[in-house]
Formats: structure tokens, C-alpha cells, sequence
């Protein structure tokens, strides 16, 4: 994972679970060699929960990227996207 992989402003949030998934494994690991696999399992639930929160920031900005993408592609042809979206809005 690097930075551009994210949304700028999303970037503080994706740190906090970074971070969380490397303390997770340290503690995981730590409480399954003193034997306490309850704790090492709660570390490993944190852990897949933080991983697939930045998987979902990952895909937002997959999508952010795609959509600039295709917003680019209209307006090289022409194509009003400020009029696309007031006709979206009145469809839904």
C-alpha cells in the first residue's frame, strides 16, 4: 500500500489503521506465545477490521480515480457533464 492509493484527505484515517493493523499483529503474536489464543483472536479480528477499512479507502479512491477518468473522457468530446448531472438529479 502507498500513499497514492488514497484519497488525500483520507490519508490521516488510513494512518490510524496502519498503524492498527501493525499493533494488532505484534499483540497477536505476543499473546499467542504466552498461550492466549482469546487475545491473539481479538488482535486478529482488529486487525482484519482495520485491514478491510483501508481496503475500502483503497477502492474509493479507485472509484474517485475513475470517475475523473471519465469526466475527462466527456468533456474531450464535448460532452456537457454539468448537464449530465442536473438530468441525473431529476432521474434519481
Amino acid at each position: 500500500m502507498q500513499r497514492t492509493d488514497f484519497l488525500k484527505e483520507d490519508l490521516p484515517m488510513v494512518l490510524a489503521h496502519y498503524e492498527c493493523c501493525q499493533s494488532c499483529l505484534i499483540k497477536a503474536t505476543e499473546a499467542f506465545h504466552r498461550d492466549d489464543i482469546e487475545t491473539a483472536e481479538k488482535r486478529v479480528e482488529e486487525f482484519q477490521r482495520s485491514l478491510n477499512e483501508l481496503k475500502r479507502l483503497q477502492e474509493k479512491k479507485r472509484r474517485h480515480d475513475e470517475m475523473e477518468r471519465t469526466v475527462s473522457r466527456l468533456l474531450e468530446k464535448g460532452v456537457s457533464v454539468e448537464l449530465i448531472v442536473k438530468v441525473g438529479m431529476k432521474h434519481g
